[in-house]
């Protein structure tokens, strides 16, 4: 590791790289396969990407690791993250992510895209390394949690995703909600022998909570979007590439208003009841990409109605 920091790439280099696997890109990601790409998919990849980063979340706790710069000051820090180390869940996420997307391509673009896919995700987890904030092993766990993860989702989430579909609204809303606050309480219990009086790993057990509000409230919006969406916003993305940005962008701004607009009127990480302002604004954030923007834009003519009537169907 200390190898790696030592030789010529440049830090600014590996931090567009460590970006890829970030929750802003995720951000920006998929909402752009949902609206621009393929609406099933979009659905799909954003549960994907969620349920893997909440799982990566769980396991930080489960592990309580440290990170290099905790324990070797030889170790230079290029990048902050307070939470534990192991696995690395960009490494994680990415292994996910990006296979996931490697397989939706057409048959002829398969293998390109299937490598591609293993490009990025050697470039973000050498950056990990090189910014001083996981061990090696950190991000070698995080590629087998990843592929494991996806290997179930896989097998798993088809079937799983029609039963959603085939529920009324009410349980869907229901299922929404207790899903994602049952999450949030396994990862209230994985406290274990965290030590409130070592301010690091306390600081780390904090972070680590700050990060499943933010991914529950996220499965929470994104399972009653998909919910309203399939019986009040149903489209099907087509359209010239101008069009397709044009959606992209009307989507980005609400985001941003949700995203960080939230941010600044809500409570600040430390104030009282701040976690659950948090969960709540990324439940208006994930809402909002599932089914606010479909809903208007299918108003402004921007995108096209669905001819699927289907009811069990996302």
């Amino acid at each position: 590791m200390l190898a790696l920091q030592n030789s010529p790439i440049p830090a600014t280099l590996m931090k567009a790289a460590t970006w890829l696997g970030s929750e802003e890109f995720f951000l920006l990601l998929i909402p752009f396969v949902y609206l621009c790409f393929d609406r099933r998919t979009g659905l799909r990849f954003g549960a994907l990407v969620l349920c893997c980063d909440a799982f990566n979340v769980l396991l930080k706790l489960g592990f309580a690791l440290p990170r290099p710069y905790w324990i070797d000051n030889r170790v230079v820090q290029f990048a902050t993250d307070a939470s534990f180390g192991l696995p690395s869940s960009h490494a994680q996420n990415a292994v996910a992510a990006w296979f996931f997307l490697a397989r939706t391509q057409k048959k002829y673009a398969v293998i390109r895209a299937y490598f591609f896919a293993a490009l990025i995700v050697l470039v973000i987890s050498l950056s990990r390394v090189f910014l001083g904030v996981h061990f090696p092993l950190d991000v070698f766990a995080g590629w087998v949690f990843g592929a494991l993860f996806l290997l179930a989702f896989w097998k798993l989430g088809p079937k799983l995703i029609a039963w959603f579909a085939a529920r009324n609204l009410a349980l869907q809303i229901a299922l929404s909600v207790i899903a994602p606050i049952a999450l949030v309480c396994a990862a209230f219990y994985l406290r274990g022998d965290i030590n409130p009086q070592n301010m690091r790993q306390f600081e780390a057990w904090l972070e680590a909570i700050k990060a499943m509000m933010s991914r529950a409230g996220a499965l929470c919006g994104l399972g009653i979007g998909a919910a309203l969406a399939q019986r009040f916003a149903r489209f099907r993305v087509d359209g010239k590439l101008g069009k397709r940005a044009l959606c992209f962008g009307f989507a980005f701004v609400g985001i941003l208003i949700f995203w960080r607009g939230l941010a600044l009127i809500f409570p600040a990480d430390g104030e009282p009841w701040a976690p659950v302002f948090r969960f709540l604004r990324y439940v208006c954030v994930a809402c909002w990409i599932t089914f606010g923007a479909p809903f208007l834009l299918l108003r402004l003519k921007l995108l096209e109605s669905s001819s699927s009537r289907r009811a069990a169907e996302l």
